[in-house]
């Protein structure tokens, strides 16, 4: 596993993280702005790692440290954004309306309980 040492709570986070994960981060970071929802999903998914664990990780230091990862002018709350999207978007929905750009699921996501009409108008 890759150590990626920074601030408290970052090396033990790393030590759970397989490199399939590290090595995706890599390869997003060369086509980032195209891979928002797998951005959110990587955040989603150590976050789920962290709680099973029960580790002393909170929210805001997974998000730094996949900003990190991505080596990109990316911030912490870029990648708490994505992560909050893709935790909302089921994929069936994500695929239904796959043509339409991330930022329409951020739109139609701030109309509350008519997001899907949003969605859909957009299509």
């Amino acid at each position: 596993m890759t150590q990626i040492i920074t601030k408290a709570g970052l090396p033990l986070l790393s030590e759970i993280v397989p490199d399939e994960i590290m090595q995706a981060l890599g390869v997003i970071a060369q086509n980032w702005k195209a891979d928002r929802w797998t951005v959110g999903f990587i955040a989603n998914e150590l976050r789920r790692r962290v709680d099973a664990e029960l580790l002393p990780i909170n929210a805001e230091d997974i998000y730094a440290w996949v900003a990190q990862g991505l080596n990109q002018e990316i911030e912490p709350r870029t990648v708490r954004y994505y992560s909050a999207l893709e935790a909302f978007y089921a994929p069936e929905i994500r695929s239904k309306y796959s043509e339409l750009p991330f930022s329409h699921f951020a739109l139609a996501k701030s109309y509350g309980d008519a997001w899907e009409r949003v969605l859909s108008l957009a299509n």
